[in-house]
């Protein structure tokens, strides 16, 4: 599979209109389909962490935090996962 969709579907995390879709299919390629040592620099450089935490405390985003929150257990689990949460 291919890393050229993942700084696409970070950049879409911003856009209100497509972030519930780009969410959970980061989070589904993150866990199922690619190694961290492929795709932690990648989300380092591209991934909105301010905008998708700040989405979490909003109330019309309650739908997506238990997806935002997965990504965030994900991330921690990567070696310099931690320090960019």
């Amino acid at each position: 599979m291919s890393l050229g969709f993942l700084p696409v579907l970070c950049s879409c995390v911003e856009n209100n209109n497509v972030a519930n879709l780009s969410l959970p299919v980061i989070d589904t390629l993150l866990k199922g389909f690619l190694e961290p040592n492929t795709w932690f620099p990648v989300l380092q450089n591209h991934f909105p962490m301010q905008c998708v935490i700040g989405r979490i405390r909003h109330d019309s985003w309650r739908d997506s935090a238990v997806v935002i929150l997965n990504l965030c257990l994900c991330l921690a689990r990567v070696r310099g996962g931690a320090e960019m949460l």
